[in-house]
C-alpha cells in the first residue's frame, strides 16, 4: 500500500508492507519526478512479489497522477478529502499546515 500526500511541488509517499513501518520518500510533481515515482514502485513491487495499491486525497494534481499510475499498472484510488474521517483533535485544527497525528 502506499499513501500520498500530494502537493504542487512535491508528493511524499509512505510504503508499507504488510504491517511493518512504512518507509518514506519523496518525489518531484513534474514529469521526471512522477516517472522516477512509477519506476521505483515498479521495482518494489517486483522485489516483494506484490501488488502495488495506491491512495491519494483529491487535488489539482491528482487526476494526472492517477492516468500515469493506472496506465502503468497500479490500483490507484482518488479519496475526496470531505469524506476522510478524522479524530476530534484534527478536525479542530484549521489548516493542514498545521501537523496532525490522525
Amino acid at each position: 500500500m502506499v499513501g500520498i500526500d500530494l502537493h504542487d511541488n512535491s508528493m511524499l509517499l509512505a510504503l508499507g508492507i504488510n504491517a511493518g513501518d512504512p518507509t518514506y520518500v519523496s518525489f518531484e510533481t513534474d514529469s521526471v519526478g512522477r516517472q522516477r515515482m512509477i519506476e521505483m514502485l515498479k521495482a518494489h513491487a517486483a522485489r516483494h512479489d506484490a501488488t502495488v495499491h495506491v491512495v491519494y486525497e483529491a487535488s489539482g494534481n491528482g487526476f494526472l497522477l492517477y492516468d500515469e499510475l493506472v496506465q502503468a499498472g497500479f490500483t490507484c484510488h482518488v479519496l475526496a478529502p470531505s469524506k476522510i474521517p478524522r479524530s476530534a483533535t484534527c478536525a479542530r485544527r484549521p489548516t493542514a499546515r498545521t501537523p496532525c497525528c490522525c
